[in-house]
């Protein structure tokens, strides 16, 4: 859990998150095991109650197995570098398309095609039109 907030605000390996993962699962499966270890009898006596604890322990069970859902899942995201991303000039998602358009007084038009890969890499593509003069 501890690391879990790290999360938020760094940078984290992903093997990091497949640790918290296994050790959410592992956290699970303790807290199912809960009911041998005590070896609680549900019903005594032709009395049955549905205690808080055993509540409480279903419940723990089953929020650290979809916790353990969830960080596999970050786990399995494409590595993003934010950092490297700004560096590299503008923190924009992988995937991004970016199209910039610039005229100048002459009449020529250059036209820039920003591709950002899913590494963080960049293909900058340039276009210029140059006017044609009638005559």
């Amino acid at each position: 859990m501890i690391c879990s907030f790290f999360f938020a605000c760094f940078a984290i390996d992903t093997r990091w998150t497949k640790l918290c993962a296994y050790m959410m699962i592992l956290a699970s499966l303790c807290e199912f095991l809960s009911f041998i270890g005590f070896t609680s009898d549900i019903c005594t006596d032709d009395n049955c109650t549905f205690a808080f604890g055993a509540g409480s322990a279903i419940l723990g069970g089953v929020v650290a197995m979809v916790t353990a859902g969830i960080l596999m899942k970050i786990s399995h995201e494409p590595d993003f570098d934010p950092v490297r991303a700004v560096l590299i000039g503008g923190a924009l998602a992988p995937g991004t398309v970016q199209v910039t358009e610039q005229v100048f007084p002459d009449g020529i038009k250059k036209t820039t095609k920003t591709t950002v890969g899913k590494d963080g890499s960049r293909t900058v593509v340039e276009t210029v039109e140059v006017p044609t003069l009638a005559a």
